[in-house]
């Protein structure tokens, strides 16, 4: 017997995530998710914002606002350095600017590599992981962009 996979067979058996640095962890972030990866721009602040919205970017003529991903995880905020980068990203059709210390890859890794979050790690509650990954060895938490950017309320944090 003989069992032919069409290209879609294979895709939907792999994930492809870029894969970035807070820190010295790891986290991913859904390929379909992430338009373009930049250099960090000048980021102009534009005040009432949530702590961990930075301000906004010029993108081509586009105003982008930038989130911090570290104060948006909850950790401390560190100055960019020459290595951190700008993932601009549409996890909900709205582009959105992360702030991330750094990018080191686009990983494709099977389906088969995701594992659940252990509910006595991470808190089910705040569902801004899809789960864990192992990329080369290395853990990588796999963020759900939508919803760590979503507030309470239902609304967007990140309105532009």
């Amino acid at each position: 017997m003989v069992l032919a996979l069409d290209e879609s067979t294979l895709l939907s058996e792999e994930l492809q995530l870029v894969v970035l640095r807070l820190g010295v962890q790891s986290y991913a972030l859904a390929i379909a998710d992430v338009r373009e990866v930049i250099m960090v721009p000048e980021i102009t602040a534009i005040p009432r914002q949530p702590r961990h919205v930075l301000g906004v970017l010029n993108l081509r003529g586009r105003v982008v606002p930038v989130v911090d991903l570290r104060l948006a995880l909850g950790l401390p905020s560190v100055a960019a350095v020459s290595s951190s980068r700008v993932v601009v990203a549409a996890p909900d059709g709205r582009l959105v600017g992360l702030l991330a210390d750094e990018v080191s890859q686009v990983a494709t890794v099977g389906r088969a590599a995701l594992e659940p979050l252990d509910p006595t790690v991470v808190d089910q509650s705040d569902e801004y992981a899809r789960g864990i990954v192992r990329i080369d060895g290395e853990i990588v938490v796999w963020l759900d962009l939508a919803h760590l950017l979503a507030a309470p309320a239902g609304r967007s944090a990140v309105a532009a």
